[in-house]
């Protein structure tokens, strides 16, 4: 398969990110780590909206790397109101962007698990909500470690 090299839009800084075509810097918000990577967040001023920031951790081996770039790939080859959209992968600062969410599931789940709005029919919508993100992982055959 032909190599296809692409003009970046993203470039991650440790504490902002440029979006290219815009010429715009914006400051990011560190938001915690998993073991690959720091998460950051930053709001688009021109779409408007929250996204999330991946950034390798410096420390990482090779095969770790390609793991996390493969985690890139496999996301970006998913198309569902059920798992997170990715925006695109920067080789220079290893790092991607991506849908933001305000919370897990289990953190929403018990931040609302008192409120009697969140009833037994919403509570059902959410299971099955998830359910559907699981089907749609298993018929593109993916299984992935972080379902939150």
């Amino acid at each position: 398969m032909p190599l296809e090299d692409y003009e970046a839009i993203f470039t991650v800084a440790a504490d902002i990110v440029r979006i290219e075509k815009s010429g715009k810097d914006y400051p990011l918000k560190p938001l915690g780590e998993g073991s690959y990577a720091l998460v950051y967040k930053y709001r688009d001023l021109e779409y408007k909206m929250p996204v999330a920031v991946k950034v390798a951790k410096k420390n990482l081996a090779q095969n770790e790397l390609d793991r996390f770039k493969a985690e890139y790939d496999v996301l970006a080859d998913l198309s569902s109101p059920y798992v997170l959209t990715v925006y695109g992968y920067n080789e220079t600062r290893i790092s991607y962007a991506m849908e933001f969410c305000d919370y897990t599931l289990g953190k929403y789940i018990s931040i609302n698990n008192g409120n009697p709005k969140f009833d037994f029919s919403k509570r059902q919508r959410i299971a099955q909500q998830f359910l559907y993100g699981i089907s749609y992982l298993a018929y593109k055959n993916v299984l992935h470690r972080d379902l939150s």
